[in-house]
């Protein structure tokens, strides 16, 4: 194909790069598949083969026999360019026979000799056939993996291809058609290695298989070669003749001639790749033929020793076996899970820089990438569904992708970024604020045109014109540039932050920080060591405060306790905290002054450091009188709202059991158990108090900000009490079972001081403004939403994000570049008032192959779990489940008709930028967030079995995915393994950047668990550290500080249910490191579980393998074949 080509489905532009996956191509007419040779033609008459019984058709050749003499043939010529296999598209078997036809011989001497062609004769030409498949053409770089027609046999007969990248010194050379003279392959020179062209080097563990697969043409953008190639045989178990593809939607009346790459085929019985030398072996030996009615030992798509018969024909049966019975069935082929797409593949091992230009699809989300603002707003902060917009509203509902950015406004930049620039307009005499659009609002940014010698300028959102501020005017130079524009971060960075005073923008007094702490001292949490933890991380937490802000406490058990922190005007009174009660629940009030309750740490260390040593002490059972297990949540938070009435600030709510008691008090649902599992689940995921959705609204009014860490041995309620972080922009921590030793207490240490010490803003009010044709729809977070148009966050931090749906509210044209702006008013840590403004650019366009191509799956991932997230209350689990799968079959059913008409109806077609599609939804639904619970789910068996997950760990990743950004829901989504024991040595923390160097992934399956492998498993809230049953000793001992002589003693014993730690040795130091960043990565501390295997816990790491079949789920590969069945019933219906 001519890289200028057109493609189908893109009128004068090129299509994106595809995987594509179906079953061998069909060949039609009575003759083997046809022959070609760089155009020449011979007058060898072609070869045929007798059939028992066969008769000949009128109008088709007679019988054929096995009397032709073997001929000589030019040598083979391959072609980079040219028309694939008859219908089969890249990666069919274009040696392979059709359903009803048996396959020729090898040209030249017999089965298995290499060919021996002269150079004056060549195969004749093709006979014209109709009803032939046309040419297949899906795009430059389409990887075809075939299925079987009949999805119900068990994926027999399929091929697995890769993308091969010749090598320079490979000795092949694929030039352009009609460019001269074709090279020529040396038959028997040792193939080069192939792998997916996904950036990653070739793999010298994929052998290359000579079935014939034709290259596929260049990719549109120049570059290598890339050629298709088989993986692995493709068997029938218990057929004669495979099914053909019987679709008439798919079906030309014309038949492309052959590539003469078709003519190097895998010789029958021969291993893929490999051609027996002549005479050697169980192959004739040049010029000898099997005996008339006697087959070669393998034929392509048939059981060991027979063929399927030509069309019309009776199935062949071999000598001594009876007529009217089949040959032993074959043993079952399965499609090689490491030859389709898989995230494993995706580099992510070091930071890439990207620059953020417009149009342009950024970096997968999970993957380690420096971004460079070059006047558009970088992924950092906005990631955006697709990055090319459709131009119209049809466009999009034909495409079936969401038009949703998601918004994360104080996003941490990565080491190497620049941060974001603040700038201060108000030294300018008369700006107390930066310029905006007098009609849409839309604040001065990168894309506004100056005008009129500076004098105005143009809002690119509405194209209004502006006047220009004396005070920040500028003359123009030549090409319509500012003067000044290089000391205006404003007109040439995508994100910046201004500095604002006016009134306008202040609603209240600025304040420092405070921070009121609620603290639960039921009998729980007393006796789990959840207090002394707790009390342990406060203290050495606070210090860490540089902010200056004020902390006050309240204890609650059945009562509500007030600590007052007052310090006496006389220094000869020693400083003591107090507490006051109060007793009266119903009609709580606050019995301090504020400046009692909250005091400054660093003027009051001494006593709040006091206060933290002795509350363990007070609280701890004495005698035979125990502490009350019951708690008033309820009562806490309407005192903790009143005590920040006026003030705003946060709120950091600990609990440990379910708040029983008191006029607010919530009780155990005695029904869960029974309607766990059926239609009626979605009621337990629904708040069944009104009261804490009311102290939540008041508390956002107020600008309070709560968040919730809860610690619970039992259920806990989070459906209603998580209702309270989700609307004033908290965050919800949750720690069942807690142990300090099995991590638990380290892991609160750290999200405790990653919540109190990362960036956060205060009084929040964000509005995403849009250019014409496109408009928000609907905000998905944490969050209010008072007007419909502005969104309140009481609270808002780095990792928090918001999902904006969009719609077209007009036509675009296809040539405008849509702008859409996000703009948040936010209150400092030091009290600073400021707006946080981010711009981003996109492209628009009427052809589906490059809104495809523009498509960026983890934001898709995204706003498919904040939708989820939605529905769960309302709609039955299994419903949303199938309405994902259905989301996924609209999309690549959509790419397949009108991106790649011309493939093979049989194959499923992945676009190069959703080809992980497929893996990600199956991934979801087997995440906590999804899983089916109960009596009536799927009971787990094997080693397979997923963990049962509580209703509250449900509801934890409800919240979770309702407020994280992409790059922490995707691990959560598709965890990653490591192989530690063949980690690289340069894995780990880079000593000269600093930087993480990750491993390469695997496979999320057991089969890439080796018995004598060290595995890392995570997803961002758990690791495991899997250990093989063979594991060297020199390992063990290295990873656990264990004397060699001990490291097997160790092994079979202690070592499982234990926690990593660091020692001093290469290794232990090398997973620190990397344990470590990955931590840092995520934003989260996850304590390394030892796992080893045939361990009981391993069924909870084993819950992380998602393509391997769990309880209620398929396999990837069966999902892959679900999916293509669900996308051409839906092409049939077309």
């Amino acid at each position: 194909m001519n890289p200028t080509q057109p493609t189908p489905g893109a009128p004068g532009q090129g299509v994106p790069p595809t995987y594509s996956y179906g079953p061998p191509p069909t060949h039609q007419g009575p003759y083997p598949p046809p022959t070609q040779a760089g155009g020449m033609h011979t007058s060898a008459p072609p070869t045929h083969y007798a059939q028992p019984g066969a008769t000949t058709a009128p109008g088709t050749h007679p019988a054929p026999t096995y009397a032709t003499p073997p001929g000589n043939y030019p040598p083979p010529t391959y072609h980079s360019q040219g028309p694939p296999s008859p219908g089969g598209g890249y990666g069919s078997i274009p040696g392979a026979p059709a359903a009803g036809h048996a396959p020729p011989p090898p040209s030249g001497g017999g089965y298995g000799a290499q060919p021996s062609w002269g150079n004056s004769q060549t195969p004749p030409p093709p006979p014209a056939q109709a009803n032939a498949p046309p040419y297949s053409h899906a795009s430059a770089n389409n990887i075809p993996v075939q299925f079987p027609h009949n999805m119900n046999n068990m994926l027999m007969g399929s091929t697995i291809s890769s993308t091969y990248t010749p090598s320079p010194t490979s000795g092949r050379q694929y030039p352009p058609v009609g460019s001269g003279p074709p090279a020529q392959y040396t038959a028997g020179a040792p193939p080069p290695a192939a792998h997916f062209n996904t950036g990653a080097p070739p793999s010298p563990s994929l052998p290359y298989s000579s079935t014939g697969n034709p290259p596929p043409p260049p990719p549109s953008s120049g570059g290598v070669v890339n050629e298709v190639v088989d993986s692995m045989k493709s068997l029938w178990s218990g057929v004669s003749t495979p099914a053909p593809v019987q679709n008439p939607d798919f079906r030309s009346s014309t038949a492309p001639p052959p590539s003469q790459y078709q003519q190097q085929q895998q010789q029958y019985g021969a291993p893929p790749g490999q051609y027996p030398p002549p005479g050697q072996g169980q192959y004739p030996p040049p010029g000898q033929y099997p005996p008339p009615g006697q087959y070669p030992p393998q034929a392509y798509g048939a059981p060991p020793g027979q063929y399927p018969p030509p069309n019309g024909q009776a199935p062949y049966v071999p000598q001594g076996q009876p007529p009217g019975t089949a040959a032993p069935p074959a043993p079952v082929s399965r499609i090689d899970p490491t030859q389709i797409p898989s995230p494993a593949s995706a580099g992510e091992s070091r930071a890439v820089r990207f620059r953020a230009a417009v149009g342009h699809p950024p970096p997968s989300a999970s993957s380690q990438f420096v971004c460079v603002d070059v006047g558009n707003c970088t992924p950092r902060f906005i990631r955006s569904t697709m990055y090319t917009l459709p131009a119209t509203e049809d466009l999009l509902s034909t495409l079936h992708i969401p038009m949703a950015v998601c918004v994360q406004p104080l996003a941490e930049s990565a080491p190497g970024e620049d941060e974001v620039p603040l700038v201060d307009l108000t030294r300018l005499p008369g700006l107390e604020a930066p310029p905006r659009c007098h009609r849409c609002r839309a604040y001065i940014n990168p894309f506004a045109k100056f005008i009129d010698g500076g004098r105005k300028y143009v809002c690119r959102l509405c194209d209004f014109e502006n006047e220009v501020p004396q005070a920040y005017f500028s003359p123009l130079e030549p090409n319509g540039r500012r003067h000044d524009i290089d000391h205006r971060p404003e007109l040439f960075r995508g994100s910046v932050d201004f500095l604002v005073t006016s009134k306008e923008y202040i609603t209240r007094t600025p304040r420092n920080p405070h921070y009121l702490f609620v603290i639960d001292v039921s009998e729980y949490s007393i006796t789990s060591g959840m207090f002394q933890s707790l009390m342990d991380s406060i203290k050495s937490i606070l210090p860490e405060l540089k902010d200056g802000g004020r902390v006050g406490f309240v204890t609650y058990d059945t009562s509500v306790h007030f600590w007052s922190l007052r310090m006496p005007k006389s220094a000869h009174v020693t400083a003591q905290p107090h507490m006051m009660v109060v007793p009266d629940l119903t009609n709580v009030f606050v019995p301090l002054n504020p400046e009692h309750l909250f005091v400054n740490y660093v003027e009051c260390q001494q006593l709040v450091d006091y206060l933290l040593e002795r509350l363990p002490i007070i609280f701890r059972t004495q005698g035979e009188k125990p502490r009350p297990s019951n708690s008033v949540l309820g009562a806490a938070l309407q005192a903790a709202s009143m005590a920040l009435e006026g003030i705003g600030g946060r709120v950091l709510v600990f609990s440990a059991c379910l708040p029983d008691h008191g006029p607010w008090a919530l009780k155990p649902r005695d029904d869960i158990t029974k309607t766990l599992g059926t239609d009626k689940e979605r009621g337990v995921y629904q708040p069944r108090n009104p009261f804490y959705r009311t102290v939540a609204m008041e508390c956002a009014s107020k600008m309070i900000c709560v968040d919730l860490f809860a610690f619970a041995h039992s259920f806990i309620d989070l459906s209603t009490l998580g209702v309270v972080p989700t609307i004033t922009g908290g965050q919800l921590y949750h720690y069942p079972f807690f142990n300090p030793q099995t991590g638990d207490g380290d892991r609160l240490r750290f999200d405790l001081r990653r919540h109190l010490t990362r960036p956060h803003g205060y009084d929040a009010v964000m509005r995403v403004r849009t250019s014409r044709g496109i408009t928000p729809t609907e905000y998905l977070g944490s969050f209010t939403s008072p007007n419909g148009a502005d969104i309140e966050m009481a609270g808002v931090d780095c990792d928090k994000a918001i999902v904006v749906m969009l719609k077209h509210d007009d036509k675009m044209d296809d040539k405008s570049e849509p702008v859409l702006q996000a703009a948040m008013l936010y209150t400092t840590g030091d009290g600073s008032r400021r707006i946080r403004v981010h711009t981003i650019s996109f492209t628009a366009s009427t052809v589906l192959g490059q809104l495809f191509k523009g498509a960026d799956l983890d934001s898709i991932m995204t706003v498919y779990a904040r939708q989820a997230v939605k529905d769960i209350p309302n709609h039955p689990l299994p419903s949303i489940k199938n309405a994902l799968t259905d989301k996924c079959v609209d999309i690549l059913a959509a790419y397949r008709k009108y991106c790649a008409q011309s493939t093979n109806a049989g194959q499923l077609i992945l676009p190069e930028a959703l080809k992980l599609l497929p893996v990600y939804i199956l991934s979801f639904m087997k995440n906590p967030l999804l899983r089916i619970l109960g009596a009536n789910a799927p009971q787990p068996t094997g080693q397979f079995a997923d963990p049962a997950v509580p209703v509250d760990e449900r509801v934890y990743s409800m919240a979770m995915f309702n407020c994280i950004p992409p790059n922490i829901a995707i691990p959560f989504i598709y965890p990653r393994v490591y192989a530690i024991h063949k980690m690289p040595h340069d894995a780990g923390i880079d000593a000269a950047t600093g930087q993480l160097v990750l491993p390469p992934t695997l496979r999320l399956s057991n089969e890439v668990l080796e018995p004598d492998g060290v595995y890392l498993v995570e997803n961002g809230q758990a690791m495991y550290l899997w250990l093989g049953k063979n594991t060297p000793a020199p390992i063990i001992s290295q990873l656990f500080n264990i004397e060699p002589e001990q490291a097997y003693i160790a092994s079979s014993g202690d070592l499982s249910r234990s926690l990593l730690h660091s020692y001093d040795n290469d290794l232990s130091r090398q997973v620190h490191d990397l344990v470590n960043g990955i931590m840092r990565l995520r934003g989260r501390f996850t304590a390394v579980q030892v796992v080893k295997q045939k361990d009981p816990l391993e069924a909870r790491m084993f819950g992380l393998l998602v393509e391997d079949r769990g309880a209620d789920a398929m396999s990837y590969v069966d999902y892959l074949c679900h999916v293509h069945r669900l996308i051409q019933n839906k092409l049939a219906n077309f």
